[in-house]
C-alpha cells in the first residue's frame, strides 16, 4: 500500500486531493474524510484494533498488524499498537532465517540437535544462529547420548555405566513382580494354617445369622 501521490506544490506534511493540498494525518491515524480546502484539516480517525500506522499519511485505512505464525517457528516479541507493527522472534529451540529488521524475524527453523557422524556440538543454537558442529580431534569420537567427543576408553566406560543401571532397574522390577505374584499364595497358606491350629470353620456373620454362641465355638477367627 503506497502513500497518496504528492504534488510539487504540496509540502512533505501534505497530500494531494485533486488540486487541493490537505494536511496529512498523524501517526496512528488515517484519513476518514479529505479536506475541502487547504485552510481546513481532513477528518482523521484513530487506527482500529488490529491495525497500525507508522507514518504521517493521506491514506484511507491503516495497515493490518503482522501475525507471528508458530508454523513458521515464530512467536510475538512485542504487540502491535496504533503506531507500531507487531514484532516477531523465533520460538525456543529455533533460529531466525529471515530478518525483516533488527528486531523482527519473518521465518525461523529448528536448531540442529544431532551433528553428522564424527562431529560434536561446538556451540549450542541461539535465536540468531543454528547449532555449530565441529569435527572431533584425532582419536576421539561421539558416542550418544554424550554430545561431546570422547576417547575410546571414556566411551567404553560410559557404555558400561549405562548397562549397569539398566540391569539394576530390570532386577528391581523382577523382584517387585515376584512379590506381587507370591503374595496371594502366601496369604491363602497362612489362613489355612490358622484354621488348622484353631480347629475352626470359616463363616460369615450376617444380619440374619449374627456372630455369637453356637457359631464354631463362639470364637471369630482372625483370618487375613
Amino acid at each position: 500500500m503506497s502513500l497518496a501521490v504528492r504534488s510539487e506544490t504540496c509540502s512533505d506534511l501534505q497530500y494531494l486531493v485533486g488540486t487541493v493540498c490537505c494536511k496529512k494525518c498523524d501517526f496512528g491515524f488515517f484519513v476518514k474524510k479529505d479536506c475541502k480546502s487547504p485552510s481546513r484539516d481532513p477528518v482523521c480517525y484513530k487506527c482500529y484494533s488490529g491495525t497500525f500506522m507508522n507514518v504521517s499519511n493521506g491514506l484511507k485505512e491503516c495497515f493490518n498488524c503482522t501475525e507471528c505464525n508458530p508454523d513458521l517457528g515464530l512467536e510475538i516479541s512485542s504487540n502491535c499498537v496504533g503506531i507500531r507493527d507487531t514484532t516477531c522472534k523465533p520460538l525456543d529451540g529455533f533460529f531466525c532465517t529471515s530478518w525483516l529488521s533488527d528486531d523482527h524475524c519473518e521465518a525461523a527453523q529448528k536448531h540442529t540437535h544431532v551433528c553428522p557422524p564424527g562431529q560434536f556440538i561446538k556451540t549450542n543454537g541461539t535465536a540468531l544462529n543454528d547449532t555449530e558442529c565441529a569435527a572431533c580431534p584425532a582419536g576421539k569420537s561421539v558416542s550418544l547420548p554424550h554430545p561431546q567427543c570422547q576417547s575410546s576408553a571414556d566411551a567404553k566406560h560410559e557404555h558400561s555405566r549405562y548397562s549397569i543401571w539398566i540391569l539394576l532397574t530390570l532386577f528391581i522390577v523382577l523382584i517387585i513382580i515376584g512379590i506381587l505374584a507370591v503374595f496371594p499364595i502366601l496369604k491363602a497358606h497362612v489362613n489355612k494354617i490358622l484354621l488348622e491350629v484353631l480347629n475352626l470353620t470359616p463363616f460369615i456373620c450376617t444380619y440374619n445369622q449374627p456372630c455369637g454362641d453356637g457359631q464354631a465355638g463362639g470364637v471369630s477367627s482372625g483370618i487375613i
